[in-house]
């Protein structure tokens, strides 16, 4: 009955959480540390068939805290190539005294990585239901409030975790169904560590004294969950804030905040936090209200995970932070192309030039025959505008767009042979135009 179980509900939430993601084709990074979560989650994505429209990456972090960390990326590496898929792997050296904050930090930005120079639409782990609960009741233990008690997202930006419903049980019977073999964390038994201690002696003595605890917590995140969701409708609903979603981040108009009240106010920032999936602790949610209320332009305060709160031009910006910005380069050379830039896509088509070619805006024509290069801002960098006189910095003129400080870094900047043509949203240069009367390339620039 159990094997029936794990092998028929597991499928089925599986196949329902993985329709998040929408259609394919696309690609979807599935993260395997080798513990027996993500193998049941290596096995589900792999055997999910073609019709899923997903063509599967298995990532693996070596965080190089265990001493035969080397031998499991050797077994996950081998899995991967059973199921004939790409394998990634990244080695570290966090050592044995590696906090989870730490770990888990380095392992999240380095999928990040790996999803933007593959194009994946989706990254995949294998939390599941017990996760859930240990994280709440950490949450509670560590002071969380009613947002932090949600617990993990099943769903948010590429990240997906389609076992989130699955039960630590149902995973193992799914696991013995399949004749699969994992490797089980020492770690995960050592109570110094406080979800350890939470999952062998607090939440076993609290069963027994309340059997249903675990249920009970369930329905409390669902709860929560409804309660988030409100303020989250709010940001939209209120007009005033005039709540925008950026390359990186959120922003609302500043100075509406200022007239509501200061429970309203925190409320709505923790609304802003969430859409990052990052939590806002009492001491960040002190300084962001202090920065709207007596902030200026450029000021910045820092959030976890590196993420940053900027006031910028009237308005207030939560970004994920630059730490999770790789470096990109991507090639142009010809219409009918797309790449990926970091967190853009640049599209070429041909079509015929406007008579006046725009100065700002995404789009932009140039000659046929041309190679571009696509690579994110540097200090330093010059363009001679369109209709200006002589060069200018970069930098300068994204001041006058407005471009916050935060973006500037990943901002992207479009080259021919090491000279700035075009910077998207920014300035056009005046070089490579091409004749109004003739077909050009053109070029759109978006986020991703």
């Amino acid at each position: 009955m159990i094997g029936a179980l794990g092998m028929g509900t597991v499928r089925e939430r599986f196949d329902r959480a993985l329709a998040r993601l929408g259609p394919g084709p696309a690609t979807a990074l599935v993260a395997v540390s080798g513990g027996p979560d993500s193998i049941a989650l290596l096995d589900l994505a792999a055997t999910a068939g073609p019709g899923c429209g997903f063509t599967w990456v298995v990532a693996h972090f070596d965080h190089g805290i265990h001493p035969d960390s080397a031998d499991v990326a050797a077994r996950v590496a081998a899995a991967a190539g059973r199921y004939g898929l790409e394998y990634r792997s990244h080695r570290t050296i966090l050592g044995p005294d590696a906090t989870e904050t730490t770990a888990r930090r380095a392992r999240l930005a380095w999928l990040h990585t790996v999803a933007v120079e593959t194009g994946a639409k989706g990254i995949l782990t294998g939390h599941h239901r017990d996760d859930q609960v240990e994280t709440m009741v950490m949450r509670f233990l560590n002071g969380s409030g009613p947002s932090g008690l949600v617990g993990i997202r099943p769903h948010w930006g590429r990240w997906l975790r389609p076992l989130l419903e699955v039960s630590r049980q149902e995973i193992e019977a799914y696991l013995a169904e399949r004749g699969l073999a994992s490797w089980v964390d020492p770690g995960n038994a050592d109570q110094r560590h406080l979800r350890s201690w939470v999952r062998h002696e607090l939440l076993p003595r609290i069963e027994r004294r309340v059997p249903r605890v675990r249920e009970n917590l369930m329905a409390a995140a669902g709860v929560f969950e409804v309660n988030r969701r409100g303020w989250d409708d709010l940001l939209g609903q209120l007009s005033a804030l005039e709540f925008q979603t950026e390359v990186d981040g959120v922003s609302v108009a500043a100075d509406p905040l200022k007239g509501y009240s200061s429970a309203v106010v925190r409320s709505l920032l923790k609304a802003l936090g969430f859409r990052l999936d990052v939590g806002l602790g009492k001491g960040q949610l002190d300084r962001l209200q202090r920065l709207v209320v007596k902030g200026h332009t450029g000021q910045m305060v820092d959030l976890v995970g590196g993420g940053r709160g900027e006031l910028a031009f009237g308005r207030l910006k939560l970004s994920r932070g630059l730490a999770h910005r790789p470096e990109y380069r991507a090639t142009i050379s010809g219409p009918d192309q797309t790449a990926e830039a970091g967190d853009w896509r640049v599209t070429s088509g041909r079509s015929t030039p406007p008579e006046v070619m725009p100065r700002d805006g995404f789009t932009t024509w140039v000659q046929l025959g041309v190679c571009l290069v696509a690579r994110p801002w540097r200090a330093g960098d010059r363009i001679r505008p369109i209709r200006g006189r002589g060069s200018r910095l970069v930098v300068r003129c994204m001041q006058d767009q407005e471009v916050p400080r935060s973006h500037r870094l990943q901002w992207p900047v479009i080259e021919h042979e090491g000279v700035v043509v075009w910077v998207p949203g920014v300035c056009r240069s005046d070089g490579l135009l091409p004749d109004p009367s003739a077909l050009a390339m053109r070029i759109d620039v978006s986020s991703r």
